[in-house]
C-alpha cells in the first residue's frame, strides 16, 4: 500500500509512499486532494501510437470489374507517421503486431450480388470479409478490423471483388478507407 485512507477519505497511513522520489507534483491533502505530475522527468513512456497511419479514397470512384480482385487506391492519406504507407501499401517501420481497419463500399449495387474485402499480405491473400447484397440498395459496405503480426519487411494491401454481373464503381472519400497502428 502507498498510502490507507480511512472510511471518510482521510490519509490515515503513508509508510510506502516515498515523496523524495517525486521530480515535481504534490502530494494529495488529506481528504480530496488530486495529485499533479508535468511529465517532465518521465521515461519508458511511448510519445505516441507508431507507426500509425490513415487513408482514404479520393474524390474518383474507383472501377472494380465482375469477379475479380482489384487493389484498391487509397488517395487521400490523413497521416503516416513514419513515413510508411505508400502506393495504398502499409510496409511496417517495426516488426510487431498491428491492429488494422478497412472499408469498401459500392453505389448502386445489384440484388443477391456479394461485396468482398480482400486482405494480402505480402501479395498473398490473408482472408476475406464478404457482404452477400439481398436487395438493390444505393451502397453496400464491408469492413473489417483485425490484428495482424508484421515483420518490418511485409506489406498490407487492400483489394475489392463483386460479382454484380458488370463493373460496380467503389464510393469516394471515408467509404474506402485504410489505416492501422502497432499494438505490441
Amino acid at each position: 500500500d502507498l498510502a490507507v485512507f480511512n472510511a471518510a477519505g482521510v490519509l490515515t497511513s503513508t509508510s510506502n509512499l516515498n515523496a523524495t522520489k517525486l521530480t515535481s507534483g504534490t502530494i494529495p491533502n488529506a481528504r480530496y486532494g488530486t495529485p499533479t505530475f508535468d511529465g517532465s522527468n518521465l521515461t519508458g513512456i511511448d510519445a505516441g501510437v507508431t507507426p500509425s497511419f490513415s487513408a482514404h479514397a479520393g474524390n474518383t470512384g474507383q472501377n472494380v470489374n465482375n469477379n475479380t480482385n482489384t487493389k484498391v487506391t487509397f488517395g487521400t492519406e490523413l497521416f503516416d507517421s513514419d513515413g510508411k504507407f505508400s502506393d495504398s501499401r502499409f510496409t511496417p517501420t517495426v516488426a510487431g503486431k498491428y491492429l488494422i481497419a478497412a472499408a469498401v463500399s459500392f453505389t448502386n449495387h445489384s440484388a443477391n450480388a456479394y461485396t468482398q474485402l480482400r486482405v494480402k499480405k505480402n501479395g498473398t491473400d490473408l482472408f476475406q470479409e464478404t457482404t452477400q447484397n439481398v436487395a438493390s440498395i444505393a451502397d453496400t459496405k464491408t469492413q473489417s478490423v483485425f490484428v495482424l503480426d508484421l515483420d518490418d519487411d511485409d506489406y498490407v494491401e487492400i483489394f475489392a471483388r463483386q460479382n454484380s454481373g458488370s463493373t460496380q464503381t467503389l464510393r469516394t472519400g471515408m467509404e474506402v478507407r485504410f489505416s492501422g497502428f502497432k499494438i505490441a
